[in-house]
Formats: structure tokens, sequence, C-alpha cells
């Protein structure tokens, strides 16, 4: 698992230097593989302003460029103006562009840290000099797009780093995630920021719209809704569905958002899948969407969308083409009796949304983590969505992120509200809690903590304590389902001091 230390910094405040963050995080939430600073490969690499664009001469693709780059570069040939020539070859280049320019003497960087680091220098092409290159996605080294040289969607003045608009000086986390098996709120972002202020010592604050409560949303575009249903309990906590119509599946997420999901290795495609990728790294829970049209058409006079184990020997193709033939432990979604797709795995072909799709059904849900694991292994399905599945994701995480992602699609893709959330919430339990004494947490751990110590480290990251005398109640947060008992909670106040200190 990879976690953007620039992405953290969005949910809290890093006041130590990579290695002693790094180092904390060894000793007291993951082992970290290797420490990647992907920040070096943009070095020189600035935003510049395409002010001219000519065709060249006898060619039937270049174009000469003269760019603004406010000036920055030294020692580069100038016209007049102030203003530097790069001929370019992308079919979208034209004046007014904001552009990523890599002058001589950058290394382009896709080509950094490899065994030949492609130099740039000033050259002629076709008789034309050219001072460095305008450069695409791929040159960029952030995800493979070829087709243009990249647009910058932010407001930005020329000469500015391109690394500091997009957030690029950054460090990436490769997680040794084995360890966190038990912990499915460490497989997202703010999760996982969470505990980087926990051990820290200092209090997280979650973000408004994961906290709060959410409120009904108003339906844009009515449409029939299904109803949902959950066979057995066993199968899924929750399972959560809304319909969205007007999305333009044309439609491309912001750049900034293309890059995270990038660093994180998840390939941009458009702007609907990427808001459900970039919540699925940002929270831990993943969402699926259906063709609405296709599902009503498999549904036939049955409009319910049901999740039910899978019959014996019922076959089912997935997106991928792929049949697969499943057995009794695998769970279904189904469009009336019909199986629409192998649930928290894969989505089936039916109701493949493409091109052509009007209206969606989103998909936000739980389903039980030993069944996703045995159906996983046994189908040799592997996605960054099956991997959070079998960690037991908390049924009461989607409804924000549904909400969140309806807020999103609107803004990102065009879309309307077709329905109200539908909801079945077979398995609501109330929260946990957990009595310790003080007395005893400082005999198990060897230490001298006082009730306020105890407080501080456990509501730093989500916990309520209300001390009577020298014993706690504790109220545990939703999202760790892994704690149980008294000794867990004493294991929590010694790994966030750090077990290093006592």
């Amino acid at each position: 698992m990879i976690i953007s230390v620039n992405w953290l910094k969005k949910y809290v405040d890093i006041s130590v230097d990579i290695d002693t963050l790094a180092a904390l995080i060894g000793e007291r939430l993951v082992e970290i593989e290797e420490v990647i600073d992907i920040g070096a490969k943009y070095k020189g690499v600035l935003v510049a302003k395409v002010v001219e664009c000519v065709p060249l001469e006898n060619s039937d693709h270049l174009s000469v460029t003269k760019i603004d780059d406010g000036g920055v570069v030294s020692g580069i040939e100038r016209d007049e103006k102030g203003y530097v020539q790069v001929v370019c070859g992308a079919p979208n280049v034209r004046t007014g562009l904001l552009v990523a320019w890599l002058p001589p003497n950058s290394t382009v960087p896709e080509t950094y840290g490899t065994s030949e680091p492609f130099i740039l220098s000033a050259k002629p092409l076709r008789g034309v000099v050219s001072n460095g290159m305008l450069a695409s996605a791929r040159e960029l080294d952030l995800y493979d797009d070829h087709s243009g040289i990249m647009e910058i969607d932010k407001q930005s003045t020329p000469g500015a780093s391109f690394a500091e608009l997009y957030e690029l000086d950054d460090y990436l986390l490769d997680i040794e995630n084995k360890s966190l098996t038990h912990r499915p709120d460490a497989f997202g972002v703010i999760g996982f920021a969470r505990e980087v202020a926990g051990i820290q010592g200092k209090a997280f604050y979650t973000p408004d719209w994961l906290a709060g409560t959410t409120k009904a949303m108003s339906i844009d575009a009515p449409l029939d809704a299904p109803a949902v249903d959950i066979e057995d309990a066993a199968l899924s906590d929750r399972f959560q569905l809304v319909a969205l119509s007007g999305i333009d599946e044309s439609r491309s997420s912001p750049i900034q958002m293309q890059t995270y999901l990038a660093r994180s290795g998840i390939r941009p495609i458009n702007a609907s899948v990427d808001v459900s990728n970039y919540l699925m790294l940002l929270t831990g829970q993943p969402s699926h969407t259906y063709d609405y049209d296709k599902l009503r058409a498999v549904a036939g006079d049955d409009f319910t969308i049901r999740v039910r184990s899978a019959r014996e020997n019922e076959t089912l193709t997935l997106l991928d083409g792929k049949e697969v033939t499943l057995d009794t432990s695998d769970i279904v979604i189904a469009a009336g009796e019909t199986a629409v797709g192998l649930a928290g795995i894969m989505g089936g072909k039916s109701t493949l949304v493409d091109t052509t799709t009007k209206t969606v059904l989103l998909e936000v849900a739980t389903f039980d983590l030993y069944h996703m694991r045995s159906s996983q292994m046994r189908h040799g399905i592997f996605s960054e969505a099956v991997t959070r599945f079998t960690k037991g994701i908390p049924a009461p995480l989607s409804t924000p992120v549904l909400h969140e992602a309806v807020r999103m699609l609107k803004e990102y893709a065009g879309a309307e509200l077709a329905t109200e959330v539908l909801d079945a919430y077979p398995a609501q339990t109330p929260a946990s809690q957990v009595t310790i004494n003080e007395t005893r947490v400082n005999a198990l751990l060897g230490t001298q903590f006082a009730a306020e110590d105890i407080v501080g480290l456990l509501e730093n990251v989500g916990f309520k304590v209300q001390f009577d005398g020298l014993t706690a109640t504790i109220t545990v947060p939703y999202w760790r389902g892994d704690i149980h008992i008294p000794e867990d909670i004493i294991e929590e106040v010694g790994r966030l001091a750090g077990f290093d200190t006592i």
C-alpha cells in the first residue's frame, strides 16, 4: 500500500521530518518498506504560458510556440519580449494554455532514476531551435496519457513550480500492510492520518462531512427506485444504493485528484470512476456503479436489488469478460433473481457502465470479510477494493461516503440525484464499551500514567473516555472493530505512547 505524505498533511499536522515520521510509524503503527522521494524528479519543471503558437513550415504536426516562464530560467535564448521558443508536436497546443515546461538541463520525469535518464537541451528540430519541451502526463510520470500535453487546470503564474502547484514535492510511504489486516480504518488516508496524529501526541479532527450527521438530499430528476434487500444478515451488514442521472462519462476529474490516484498506483479513467477510487483511497470504503437502465432490464418485473448467496453452479460473466462458476460461499448482487455482480469483487458485464450510460445506480456497502476472502482466493481476483473488503469495513462508514460521492459526482461529472438513498441495514449495533482500571494499565505497562494521560492518548484517535475514580469506561469508535477487551485498550495506550519509551 502506498501512502502520500502530502495527502496525509491535508488532514494532520506533521511537525517532524520525514525520517523521524517514518521511524515513528514503524515503531508505533506499521512497518515501512521504503520511503520514496518523488519530488526530486520534478526539480526544474515549471508552469509556463503559451503566448504564441504557429504551425512549423513543412510539418504536418509540429508547432512553434513562444512561452512565458516569468523570466525565471537563466542562460537561455529569449526574444525581444523575453519569451522562450519551444517546438511542440502535441495536437492540443494553443495560445493561452498553461503548460508544464521542461527547460534545458532538466530531466524528463518519466526517465528519472532509470539507467538512461533523458536530459533535455536546446536543440534544433526541423531547423528551428527548441528549448526543452512541453510535457504530457506520461512524460511527467503521472499517468499513461500521451495524447497531448498536460493542460494545467489550476490558477497559477508563469515560472511557478509545477511540483508545488500539484503537491508533487512529496514523499510516498510504501507500507507493508500485512500487519494491518485487523485495521480497515488504516487502509484509508484519513484513518492513517488519525494514527499519525495519535503517535505524535496530537488530537485528530475528523472532516465534517465524515463526522457529522448526514442530511436528506433533495431529488433533482426523480426516477423509479428499486427495492433493496439483504437475504441473510450474515452476508452483509449494510447495503445502500442511490440513482444518479445526467452523468457525463466523458468528463475528466481535476488533475490534482488524478495525481493522487496515480501516486497511489491507480490509473485515472474519468470523473465518475476517479471519484469512486479517490474516496476508496481516502476512507477505505469502496463503491460500485451499475447502469440503471441495463439493471432494470435484467430485473424485469421484479425491480429489487438483492444481496444473496450464489446458487450452486450459477454462472456470471464479469466486467473483464471472464465467466465464473459460483457456489454458495460466494455473495452476489442480483437484479430480481439474476446475478449481476460478484459482491465486493467485480461487477457483471450485463450492467457495465459505458459511454452510452445515462443513469447509474451507485452502490456503497459492506460484505462479510470471510466470504470475501474465500471468493477472492477461489476466483483469483485481487484488487484495491477487495483488499479493503477482506479487512472488514464498518457499516456506519457507508453513509457519509455515499453522500460525499454524490456531492463530488454532481460537481465533477454533472450528476443529478434521481432517487432517495435506499438503505438495507439489518445488523445495526450500538457502540462497544470497554472498562479499564488505571492501576491495572500501569501495572501491565510498567508505567505511571495519570488518568489525564490515558484520556489524552485515547481521545486523540477517537475513543471517548469517562473516568470515575480509577475506573474508566471507554466508548470504542465504530472503525475500531478490533477492540473488545481491557487488554486491547491497554495495548493501545502503550502503542500510542510508544513501547520504545516505556
